[in-house]
């Protein structure tokens, strides 16, 4: 994880976290598992941050401007998470159409049905994870150049991140910028 500490929302005095993507957690209070996954699905993966004030002399604004644009590049490029969610409406036909059916043709075509379902979440799932890792790796890119340009801590941080996850968690993917007093060959580390 690096020397920022374990958890991927502690943030150390001195530094600032940049969210790329919150993740969410199954929550107790939420009692629609799919509405928090669905409101995850319309939060788009954006870096819109303005260079952050308290570092403002340690990051020239070419520096930032850079950074900044690697990082929204590679953010507006990657795929949502929850798509998969949507994957009964492509099996929704098939189910209604074996319900049409005689009793044995018609368990076929539920079958049938719900193997499409299954393939092509976890389909989806898979592709999502290995492009978005793509795009991770040109993030991590671009905090290793800021780190070279400033001799600042930046740490890119990710949980959840790929195609098998824990039920009910999101991925996360988060910049901690903060200051550093010694050589930082620990860039990037995370889960």
């Amino acid at each position: 994880m690096g020397n920022f500490g374990s958890n991927i929302r502690e943030v150390p005095a001195g530094a600032v976290m940049l969210p790329i993507m919150w993740g969410t957690e199954k929550s107790d209070k939420c009692a629609n598992q799919f509405a928090a996954n669905f409101v995850v699905f319309l939060e788009r993966p954006d870096f819109a941050h303005p260079k952050p004030a308290s570092l403002g002399q340690a990051i020239s604004d070419d520096a930032w401007r850079k950074f900044h644009g690697s990082v929204q590049g590679s953010a507006q490029n990657m795929w949502r998470s929850g798509l998969e969610l949507f994957a009964p409406l492509l099996a929704l036909p098939v189910f209604v159409a074996g319900a049409f059916l005689d009793e044995d043709l018609g368990k076929l075509v539920m079958l049938a049905g719900a193997a499409v379902f299954c393939l092509t979440a976890m389909a989806y799932r898979v592709f999502s994870s290995s492009q978005n890792e793509q795009q991770d790796q040109q993030v991590l890119s671009a905090c290793q150049a800021l780190t070279s340009a400033t001799g600042l801590a930046v740490d890119y941080r990710r949980a959840y991140t790929g195609a098998c996850r824990p039920r009910g968690k999101q991925p996360c993917r988060v910049i901690v910028i903060g200051p550093c007093n010694r050589a930082v060959d620990w860039v990037g580390q995370g889960p």
